[in-house]
């Protein structure tokens, strides 16, 4: 029995069950399903809460609602299939009903947060190499509403007792991860800590540069570029391509430390790289499920063409990267 991370802990009322009870997920060797139980703390007996299909390495992780009612948590629906979309379910204490809140988000859910007063669920959505939090009603009504958005990565949410504040971590790739608060769906968000401010005008990163790319069929393959230090346009520069191109994840991520690659030993924009990142067709967040299952039983060819053909224009298209470099 594989033994997965701890769903949640949670303690007398707030159990699935009358009595307390710790609630971790589990996936017997060889299967494609996991469940959810419960270990009751008083009887010692364990108790099926839910069952899903998984991927062979894979675990739900999730968290309990403050009032004990709820447990919701973040897995795929097809068993051993990769690109399959990361969703979000929940199980009603009371009846025991499995429920799919976000069937029709065509995106991947990456973290749960729950409000104080457990009537609603704040999630986070990766997208086109950003991330925002979204929102969405307990009982299902009203659909997913956007909280936060914008060219950067946002996560880590946490709400005031009353409910009226979020507080939130952001970063981009030129920005640290900074905490910041807002009160109000029209208020500013107000950094927190400014613990990074320093260290950001110290090092003075660049943004990055959005482009799209033609892969193999057409396909328009999103990509970020990041240019060395001191960058001029009329010179030449030795280009570097992070690739990982499977379902597994994404690397056009705008989020701190791109360009850092703990393969190379000094500094890449100092040591004059445009460091460029291609998500082709099969990765999991730029365009949906179409884009999403495109590469299934297709790995190692509908991938390493798009990435081929992305590269080929890449440096057809910009005079300053040196193709012999």
């Amino acid at each position: 029995m594989l033994l997965g991370p701890l769903v949640a802990l949670a303690l007398g009322a707030a159990a699935p069950s009358p009595s307390p009870a710790l609630v971790f997920a589990d996936q017997p060797p060889d299967s494609d399903r996991a469940r959810i139980a419960a270990y009751d703390l008083r009887t010692h007996e364990v108790r099926e809460v839910a069952s899903l299909p998984v991927r062979s390495d894979y675990s739900p992780t999730g968290t309990v609602s403050p009032d004990g009612q709820w447990l919701a948590w973040r897995g795929q629906k097809t068993a051993g299939y990769e690109s399959d979309r990361w969703r979000m379910f929940v199980i009603k204490r009371k009846d025991g009903k499995v429920r799919d809140l976000t069937e029709t988000l065509d995106r991947n859910v990456e973290s749960i947060y729950w409000s104080p007063d457990s009537t609603r669920i704040f999630f986070t959505v990766e997208d086109r190499g950003r991330q925002g939090i979204q929102m969405l009603a307990i009982n299902g009504t009203g659909g997913a509403r956007s909280i936060v958005s914008g060219n950067a990565v946002y996560d880590d949410v946490q709400l005031t007792p009353d409910g009226k504040t979020m507080i939130y971590t952001m970063q981009t790739g030129s920005t640290p991860v900074e905490i910041f608060r807002v009160s109000s769906p029209t208020s500013k968000p107000e950094p927190l800590a400014r613990m990074n401010d320093g260290l950001a005008e110290e090092l003075k990163l660049p943004l990055f540069e959005d482009f799209n790319v033609t892969g193999a069929e057409g396909a328009k393959v999103h990509s970020f570029v990041l240019k060395p230090a001191g960058f001029d346009a009329k010179q030449k520069y030795p280009v570097l391509f992070y690739v990982y191109s499977e379902p597994a994840g994404a690397t056009v991520q705008d989020q701190y430390g791109f360009g850092y690659n703990n393969l190379y030993v000094g500094d890449m924009q100092e040591d004059g790289y445009v460091y460029v990142s291609l998500d082709n067709r099969g990765t999991p967040a730029p365009k949906g499920r179409a884009w999403r299952k495109s590469i299934y039983r297709k790995i190692g060819i509908v991938n390493i063409r798009d990435q081929a053909m992305g590269a080929k224009e890449l440096l057809s298209r910009y005079s300053f990267l040196d193709s012999s470099r």
